[in-house]
């Protein structure tokens, strides 16, 4: 193989190691359709099909998935939150007043979880474009090693 052809072949590696990247992390906004829990299902789906092709997915991804799960679990939390404040509150017959005194902060709450993880997939994507280092997510506990 000539050198112009292990050049040619290296360029389109990286252009499919750059693409996978950026597919992986940008997999994870299906939520903002509408999706349940489609943070995690299209990075989980990228990982299992790339992680032995390029390590970097590997890696990436499992920090991707550690952090969506996270978010997710927090989110899951907060719902269940408001629907245990819910029921209570039918049950000992508030005011319907008390319902929206509850609601409202966790709600926004929550919509403030969800903009932060979009601000942090986004900023990743950029990171990736630029052909920038990997920045870490952050609040990284480790559920996929």
């Amino acid at each position: 193989m000539s050198q112009k052809e292990i050049a040619f072949n290296t360029s389109i590696q990286d252009h499919d190691l750059h693409e996978w990247r950026m597919i992986c992390h940008a997999s994870s906004l299906i939520m903002l359709i509408g999706i349940p829990y489609g943070n995690l299902i299209g990075p989980y789906i990228v990982w299992r099909l790339k992680r032995d092709e390029y390590g970097e997915i590997d890696t990436e991804a499992k920090d991707l998935l550690n952090f969506q799960i996270l978010i997710s679990m927090i989110t899951t939390f907060l719902f269940i939150c408001i629907i245990a404040l819910e029921v209570l509150i039918t049950l000992f017959n508030m005011l319907p007043s008390t319902q929206i005194l509850f609601a409202i902060p966790i709600f926004t709450l929550i919509l403030m979880i969800l903009l932060i993880d979009v601000f942090f997939v986004v900023r990743q994507c950029i990171a990736i474009h630029e052909n920038r280092q990997f920045q870490p997510y952050p609040l990284l506990y480790r559920f996929v090693k």
